[in-house]
């Protein structure tokens, strides 16, 4: 139902819109919970389901290079797990 709906009110490059912002979201100046929680609204909006170390891979690849290290050498399955 929901599909349905998005289909007939947002415009087709809604969608990929979404996935594009997603995919180049950048923590920069920001700090670590707000670009999580970012993260977590662009993703709920894009409806996006995809496996847990896929996205986890996202989420840690738009953080900042020097945390991007320390955090793989954790190697967390999980969003929440990099946090």
């Amino acid at each position: 139902m929901v599909v349905k709906l998005r289909g007939k009110f947002l415009p087709k490059v809604y969608q990929p819109c979404l996935f594009r912002q997603m995919q180049n979201l950048k923590q920069r100046t920001m700090l670590v919970r707000e670009y999580t929680e970012e993260f977590y609204k662009i993703n709920i909006r894009v409806g996006y389901v995809d496996e847990f170390v896929e996205r986890t891979s996202k989420h840690i690849n738009g953080l900042r290079l020097d945390i991007q290290h320390e955090i793989s050498v954790l190697s967390p399955r999980t969003i929440e797990e990099a946090y």
